[in-house]
């Protein structure tokens, strides 16, 4: 663990911030285009944070749309491979 300005921070590999997966495909195909690779990584939240930042970027549709398009996919909580929580 390393410290700067920001406060503590950890290095890592591509692959250990973005595992291979459904999130991972959503990330780079949608959410990277604009945001860049560094954006996820450098804000934690909880899960209800990023529903919230995410049904903002996509609009009040995402309730209507394939859940394993956007926000499950992206948020896969249930999965111990997930690495951009709070």
């Amino acid at each position: 663990m390393e410290s700067g300005r920001s406060g503590a921070f950890e290095y890592a590999s591509y692959d250990e911030i973005y595992p291979p997966g459904r999130g991972k495909e959503v990330a780079e195909q949608v959410c990277m285009v604009c945001h860049g690779e560094n954006f996820f990584p450098t804000r934690p939240g909880t899960e209800r944070q990023w529903m919230s930042w995410i049904d903002h970027m996509v609009g009040s549709t995402l309730g209507e749309q394939d859940p394993t398009r956007y926000g499950q996919g992206l948020l896969a909580f249930r999965s111990s491979t997930f690495r951009f929580g709070a």
